[in-house]
């Protein structure tokens, strides 16, 4: 949580999230991308 306040602060992500490919830790990158992913399949069923 702590790292997204600041990453918003210092406008690396918007807060609104339409952001996401300016996420600087490839681990939290990609988590964020499989969870955006799961969740549009998931609405679809």
């Amino acid at each position: 949580m702590g790292n997204v306040s600041g990453w918003i602060e210092d406008g690396t992500i918007q807060e609104n999230g339409e952001d996401i490919e300016n996420i600087p830790y490839s681990e939290t990158n990609n988590y964020v991308r499989k969870i955006l992913r799961d969740y549009e399949i998931y609405k679809n069923i």
